[in-house]
């Protein structure tokens, strides 16, 4: 949150400044003027924050194009960069999460709902004690920005279409919480669910193959409400729930297939949701 609190402290700042030079702190309004102008000057400010990150990012994407291979325990620098902007971006567009469940201290395949791109920024919120590298589809690794970042930060791309690529991915995934690197978060609906009022998607059983190769606890979360924050944030707030729903020890699903896992954690969050409303 260091950025977040630079970045507010900057544009309430600028404000003051603002409003002493123009001689506005010597009318009636000029408190109207100063908050006013703080949200404004925020959005300014991050968009200076983001100059820097995007000259890094040109850099970065020139080691990439030559075929630099991730790194295995991931840039910490760059995942600094990356989660400090995943606590700007909810307070940009005004997200307020709300959470029931506590997150396990130890490594642990992280599944959930997907119904926004919001969706990995409250599991970056709420595991701020280890880092967490996500399985994601291959253009989100060539994004202006946040691409080179994330491609740094180990991020692993999966290529559903393609059976070997995806069980490459699936074992980089095992390997990183075998070896105690990351926590993995991974939607098994496989894609953003655009009618979530219509129910889950199907759970991919496949994805729990990573947690069956690296014999780790599995966290279950429902999140609710992220694919209202893109079409209500400029004129309202949105009150996102993160609900842990269930840590799985290894010992209670090992005797479990794939398919039954996935029917499982599928109705953990259904369950949640309803419950939610």
């Amino acid at each position: 949150m260091i950025v977040n609190t630079i970045l507010i402290l900057l544009a309430t700042a600028t404000s003051g400044v603002i409003c002493y030079f123009t001689g506005t702190y010597t009318t009636w309004w000029w408190v109207l003027i100063f908050v006013l102008f703080i949200p404004i000057l925020y959005i300014i400010w991050f968009g200076i924050y983001l100059i820097p990150l995007w000259i890094a990012s040109l850099f970065m994407n020139i080691k990439i194009k030559k075929g630099k291979p991730q790194p295995e325990n991931g840039s910490k620098i760059c995942y600094w960069f990356v989660r400090q902007t995943s606590y700007v971006v909810p307070f940009l567009f005004r997200i307020h999460f709300t959470r029931s469940g506590e997150f396990p201290k130890e490594k642990s395949m992280i599944v959930s709902n997907h119904t926004s791109n919001f969706d990995p920024m409250p599991i970056l919120y709420y595991t701020k004690g280890q880092p967490v590298t996500c399985v994601t589809k291959p253009g989100n690794l060539t994004m202006p920005i946040a691409g080179p970042f994330i491609y740094n930060c180990n991020f692993i791309e999966i290529d559903r279409d393609n059976d070997f690529n995806a069980v490459k991915s699936i074992v980089r995934a095992s390997k990183a919480l075998s070896k105690n690197l990351a926590s993995v978060y991974i939607c098994p609906e496989g894609t953003r669910n655009h009618h979530p009022e219509n129910g889950l998607m199907d759970f991919k059983g496949g994805s729990f193959k990573i947690a069956f190769k690296a014999k780790c606890p599995i966290t279950v979360v429902a999140i609710k409400n992220t694919h209202k924050v893109g079409k209500q944030f400029w004129y309202r707030n949105t009150r996102v729930f993160v609900d842990v729903c269930e840590v799985i020890p290894y010992e209670k699903y090992k005797d479990m297939n794939s398919q039954e896992l996935a029917h499982y954690c599928k109705h953990l969050i259904e369950k949640k949701l309803a419950e939610r409303g």
